[in-house]
């Protein structure tokens, strides 16, 4: 079983996520967006920048004042959370008991397992909010997958007896709330990006919806930002997924060394312990290598015309130097 899920972390799993990695597009579709005037009605997939109105906006969190277009709410509460936890012993959280060990399913290698209990902040809840907008001919269906940008943000914290906290400096204590505001403000200019069909501008299908307080180049490079963001967090979880394809591979070899370690009383947990970190370290840098041709052969494949193009090019001035050559002899 441990083969095979190996075996598909690394076949499917790694390569479809670097794959995904270097599919970020938000930037190249916005700035693929046609830039239209907020009085025209022009189809397709467009952006425009104009001054926004609304005919029921929302209160903004900091003055309460109906003049929002977003906002995005979000509770926390800190909390005491208790859990399981195996291996060394740990020195951030308070230790409720010792409780009985984890072995593998040879039943040799155990580790010490505690019930422990940690003070943290705990979401409760996560709330968009949209107004109706209007921009210039054009009205805007806003909607939960709508990127927005240049938000401003707002907290707010109350005691356990909802009562607001004005200093913030001292350590929570339980029960103690956090509000978290995002909100735009219905200002002029608001900046859209999405798909219309010549009065009502609406969520694409493959493409990034966009409301922002920006300019055009600052919102681009806001965006350049998330795709950035993003492709590494997927390439790292790529790289992850492909190493650990690789040690669920040796996974029976563990087992077989793990057995015949026991002949050896003494010695033979060192020992096993010795070749298991060998063949860890083995699997991590196969696996690195691995991945890293399998990201150059998508890079190749995303990057197909350009390298094509680079190619022609470099043919074309070593024919024509050649031809030069031949000219002068």
């Amino acid at each position: 079983m441990r083969i095979l899920l190996g075996l598909l972390l690394i076949i499917f799993l790694s390569p479809f996520t670097v794959w995904y990695a270097e599919s970020q597009h938000r930037a190249k579709d916005f700035s693929s967006a046609n830039q239209v005037e907020a009085i025209s009605q022009e189809t397709g997939y467009v952006t425009l920048q104009g001054a926004p109105t609304s005919n029921s906006p929302l209160p903004c969190p900091d003055d309460l004042d109906p003049s929002c277009v977003y906002v995005k709410t979000e509770i926390r509460k800190f909390v005491r959370k208790e859990s399981v936890e195996c291996g060394d012993a740990p020195t951030n959280k308070r230790i409720i008991e010792q409780i009985e060990d984890v072995c593998d399913e040879d039943g040799y290698d155990c580790e010490s397992c505690y019930r422990v209990e940690e003070e943290r902040w705990e979401t409760k809840s996560t709330k968009k909010n949209f107004s109706d907008l209007k921009i210039g001919a054009y009205t805007v269906n806003l909607s939960n997958d709508t990127n927005v940008i240049g938000e401003e943000q707002h907290n707010e914290y109350f005691t356990v007896n909802a009562e607001l906290i004005e200093n913030r400096s001292e350590e929570p204590k339980l029960g103690d709330s956090e509000i978290s505001y995002e909100y735009l403000e219905i200002k002029n200019p608001l900046l859209v990006a999405g798909e219309s069909d010549g009065s009502t501008i609406s969520s694409p299908e493959k493409k990034v919806f966009v409301l922002s307080s920006l300019n055009p180049e600052a919102t681009v490079a806001e965006l350049d930002s998330q795709d950035k963001g993003t492709a590494l967090a997927l390439r790292l979880l790529s790289l992850f997924l492909m190493i650990l394809g690789f040690v669920l591979l040796i996974s029976p070899i563990l087992s077989i060394t793990g057995s015949l370690s026991k002949l050896v009383p003494i010695l033979g947990k060192k020992a096993h312990a010795a070749v298991s970190w060998v063949l860890v370290g083995l699997s991590a840098i196969v696996g690195t290598l691995v991945w890293l041709i399998i990201w150059g052969v998508v890079l190749t494949l995303k990057n197909f015309w350009i390298i094509l193009g680079v190619l022609a090019i470099i043919t074309a001035i070593i024919a024509l130097v050649m031809v030069r050559k031949t000219k002068i002899k």
